[in-house]
This record gives C-alpha cells, structure tokens and sequence, in this order.
C-alpha cells in the first residue's frame, strides 16, 4: 500500500554496502610524509610489486631516494601523502606539481592491495590537493597498459583516458575532483 511504496522508494539494498563505505572513508586520514617515513618510502617504491608496475623497474638506490625524499620535504617538486587507517599506512599518493598541472602517482603498500583503499585514497587526495594547491587546476596520470587496477581506478573517478598514447595518460579537470 501507499506505506510500502514510501518504503520501497528508501530503501534501495545497497544500505550495507553504503555504510561500509562510510565507515571506511571514516578511517583513512590523509597527511603528509614527514621524515619518519623516508625507509617505509623507500622500501615500498623498492617492493618487486610496485616495482613492476612503475615505468622505471630498476630498483631504487638508497642514496638517490634520500634526494628525492630531502627534496620532497623540502617542498620542491610537490608533496607526498600517505594514507593511514589506525595509524597503520595503507597506501601513498605524490602529485608532481608543475604551475597549474599535477601528476598524480598512487601505490597502495604491500599487504593493502585488493582492499579496496585505492579509490578512497586518490579522492582524499584529490581533497587535500584542492585545499592546500588551490592553483593547481588540471591532474593526469601515465598508467602503464598492463596495469589494469590503475587503469580502473582513474576511470572510475572520472579521469579520461588518452588510449592513444602509451604509457596511458589520463586527465581530470580540478574541480571535479569531488
């Protein structure tokens, strides 16, 4: 009757699945990298996982990282962020900021991969862009061709995909990033 079809326009079996989502954005806190995380950093860009997917394979030096790292927190080149979920990282976003473009890098931490953490992860990050480099108007990404969780993740946040070029390059407009 006239009750049931109010009810049945609110409730649509997607509440669970809802509330978990909730809960997970709840979780993840988004801060920057300080110099407690340079050897975790470090050690992660080096794990054969990421490795595999990055464009560069060959593993990283100790020493060219420490500049990379120095001059990350220095504020040159863009910030690096991390992902926590109970103090424990999940996963590192970078955005290479060049004037009003960014590229954005993403891995999720050994051990956190298929835990659905990279989509919450990359929009936080997004968030914490717009608030903080509120010049920076346009992000892309190179996503090698055999990377299809990258690929999925920037599509399903509303990246557009340049299939035309290889690495794959993807664009998203600032102020959709919402």
């Amino acid at each position: 009757t006239r009750l049931s079809e109010k009810v049945a326009t609110l409730v649509d079996g997607s509440g669970s699945t809802k509330t978990a989502a909730a809960i997970k954005e709840y979780m993840l806190h988004i801060r920057s990298a300080n110099s407690q995380d340079e050897r975790n950093i470090f050690e992660w860009r080096n794990h054969p996982h990421i490795r595999n997917h990055s464009k560069d394979k060959d593993e990283i030096s100790w020493s060219s990282h420490q500049q990379w790292f120095q001059e990350r927190l220095n504020g040159k080149r863009g910030p690096v962020l991390i992902g926590e979920v109970k103090g424990t990282a999940v996963g590192v976003v970078r955005f290479d900021i060049q004037q009003s473009d960014a590229e954005v890098s993403i891995y999720l931490v050994p051990d956190s991969n298929f835990k659905g953490w990279g989509s919450l992860l990359l929009k936080k990050s997004e968030s914490w862009l717009r608030q903080h480099y509120p010049s920076v108007l346009t992000l892309h990404a190179k996503v090698l061709p055999d990377n299809s969780p990258s690929i999925q993740l920037f599509s399903k946040l509303n990246y557009i995909a340049n299939e035309q070029t290889s690495p794959l390059e993807f664009l998203k407009l600032v102020e959709s990033c919402q």
